[in-house]
This record gives structure tokens, C-alpha cells and sequence, in this order.
């Protein structure tokens, strides 16, 4: 093999700094143009969520409106709203926080649960962001978890409802069973 000369793919520059070649200047100088002149022609984003109506505004129209608007929108009316989240905070499960107050955080768990709202819709009525949203619905859904042994309570196995007593031999024999039966249906109830 013969050597032809030295090699150009090493450093483009010159030792004063110049470029070698004026297209590698065109080309950089093009590149640098076109990154500026797109950032310049961008609109400027717009907020998504700029209603003047907040949550905290819903919240209050929803609390202070008629009983059948509020029920409508979670199924349970005003004084069992209220008594819940007073509940959810005196068990320190739920706490007020920079976004949001307790009750604007159950009124938005109870109204995607109730309604069946996407996040999407929930973020516009509430004026909240998705992660913001996500969040506060997680939150109040690991709070109202907690409160189920406070709610839930297992059936005695050892008493006939005076339901069943009532209704004569109808249900009966139903109920008429071993205790090893009784110990086999309770240790079902409990697997988890």
C-alpha cells in the first residue's frame, strides 16, 4: 500500500480556529438557524386548565346547593358528606394539603367513583392536573380502605338471623348444621 497524502478525518479546524472548508461553516450556521427560527415561530402554550371557576368554588356551589344536585352527583346527600369527611380527618387519613382541602379531595374520589369520570373530564370540572388528580384519588381511596374494620364487622356464625328464626322451617334446615361445618364456612369467609 502507498500513502497518498495525509488524512482529512481528524480535526476540521485550524490552529488559529478557522474552519477548514466555508461549507462546514454554511452547514452549521444553517443548523443554528433553523433551531432558533423554529423556537422563535413556536406559539407560546396556552394553560389547559384557566377556568376562573375552581374546585374550591364547585365544591362550595355543591355543599351550599339543593340536596338532590349533590346526591345526583355522589349518592349520598350533604350531612353524610360532611360527617364522612370530618371521620376521614379526625382518623388523620386524610389532611389538608397546599392543592386541596379534605372535602375537595373526597368530593373528587366520590365523584369519579359515582359518575364513572375519566380523569380527563375530572381534571376540567376540578381545575387540577391528571397527576394532580391521580394522586388525591389514591390517596382517599387508601383512606377509605382503613376505615373498613371501623365498618365492616364478620357475621357471628354462632346466632340465626330473627329473620330466618322467623320464617318457621322454610330456612331451616339451611341453618341447622354441625359446628364443624360452621368452623369450615368461617375459615373460608377469612382467606384473604
Amino acid at each position: 500500500m502507498s500513502h497518498a497524502g495525509p488524512s482529512r478525518q481528524g480535526n476540521t479546524h485550524t490552529v488559529n480556529g478557522d474552519y477548514d472548508s466555508e461549507d462546514d461553516f454554511v452547514l452549521g450556521a444553517a443548523a443554528v438557524w433553523l433551531c432558533c427560527n423554529d423556537f422563535l415561530e413556536r406559539p407560546l402554550p396556552r394553560p389547559r386548565n384557566n377556568s376562573h371557576y375552581t374546585g374550591h368554588q364547585r365544591l362550595g356551589d355543591l355543599l351550599d346547593g339543593h340536596e338532590l344536585v349533590i346526591y345526583n352527583k355522589i349518592r349520598m346527600g350533604t350531612d353524610c358528606f360532611k360527617r364522612l369527611s370530618w371521620l376521614l380527618e379526625q382518623k388523620n387519613l386524610l389532611k389538608n394539603t397546599r392543592n386541596m382541602n379534605v372535602d375537595e379531595q373526597l368530593m373528587i374520589f366520590l365523584t369519579i367513583v359515582c359518575q364513572s369520570e375519566s380523569n380527563r373530564e375530572t381534571q376540567h370540572q376540578w381545575q387540577h392536573s391528571g397527576a394532580t388528580i391521580s394522586k388525591y384519588f389514591m390517596i382517599v381511596l387508601n383512606a377509605i380502605y382503613r376505615l373498613r374494620h371501623d365498618f365492616i364487622v364478620p357475621p357471628d356464625f354462632n346466632t340465626i338471623d330473627p329473620f330466618i328464626e322467623a320464617s318457621g322451617s322454610k330456612y331451616r334446615p339451611w341453618f341447622d348444621v354441625s359446628q364443624c361445618t360452621i368452623l369450615l364456612v368461617y375459615s373460608f369467609a377469612y382467606v384473604r
